[in-house]
């Protein structure tokens, strides 16, 4: 009886695990069908994706030199914040602190931009972003468990 169960467990185990890796792969690859995309509708809100540090969106505006520069917190546990809004058709500067970071948040990947960066324990890390376009540009921890956003309007 119980050998029947246990076999029931792992059966049910071994598919979640396959769904979630599936999963991070396609955030990976950046793209646009993942779980929380699938799920958003359903539950009838944006797709951010996991837990990611503070939800609430920090928006950004350019310094005296031109140029947008966005500070992301890189913690064990995710991005913070996880969404940022900066103006499209700007020079645009993302950096990344990390502060005795130990997690896979330090690997960051940026899968449109074909970017992937081991950040340091503690330091900043810049990324030039560029002119962005309006849209939204994902980043991804390098297992894709976390993840935030640069939105360009």
């Amino acid at each position: 009886m119980l050998r029947g169960r246990l076999a029931k467990v792992a059966a049910v185990a071994v598919v979640v695990a396959g769904v979630l890796s599936i999963n991070a792969g396609l955030i990976l690859s950046g793209s646009s069908t993942t779980l929380a995309t699938m799920w958003a509708p359903v539950a009838d809100r944006p797709a951010a994706g996991p837990a990611t540090g503070s939800a609430a969106a920090a928006a950004t505006e350019p310094s005296e030199d031109g140029v947008q520069r966005v500070v992301v917190t890189v913690s064990d546990t995710g991005y913070s914040p996880a969404v940022v809004r900066v103006k499209a058709g700007v020079p645009t500067e993302l950096t990344f602190r990390t502060n005795g970071t130990q997690g896979c948040t330090r690997s960051l990947v940026v899968p449109s931009l074909k970017v992937g960066r081991q950040l340091p324990a503690t330091g900043d890390t810049t990324l030039d972003l560029g002119e962005l376009g309006p849209g939204r540009l994902r980043y991804t921890c390098g297992m894709g468990m976390y993840s935030g956003t640069v939105e360009a309007t």
